[in-house]
């Protein structure tokens, strides 16, 4: 008796949430705020969930607002934990743009 696994069913089911998720990975690899590029992505029923670790509260706003209004993103858990480069108890003191050191913005 042979056995064969088909997955085309699952494909395309999903493939619209892949695409979607790709689009909200492709916004924050866009970004000129190097963290930003290092946060992940994921989508479960209409909800995408970012997930990862920035510098800055700006970032993790920053972050929610560069992938909202993503057609079929219906609601953003920003899961996002903010920890500040050194000492995670320090505070963090604004420096250059945005409050952000220059090294953490990408240069176009």
């Amino acid at each position: 008796m042979k056995f064969e696994i088909r997955f085309d069913h699952l494909t395309a089911v999903q493939s619209p949430i892949l695409e979607l998720r790709e689009k909200a990975l492709a916004r924050l690899r866009a970004s000129p705020y190097l963290p930003l590029r290092a946060i992940a992505c994921d989508l479960h029923q209409g909800v995408l969930t970012l997930q990862g670790c920035v510098p800055t509260y700006y970032l993790k706003q920053l972050a929610q607002t560069v992938v909202m209004g993503i057609e079929g993103i219906e609601e953003i858990s920003n899961r996002l934990t903010v920890c500040p480069p050194g000492n995670r108890l320090a505070r963090v003191r604004p420096a250059g743009a945005h409050g952000l050191p220059p090294f953490m913005v990408a240069q176009q």
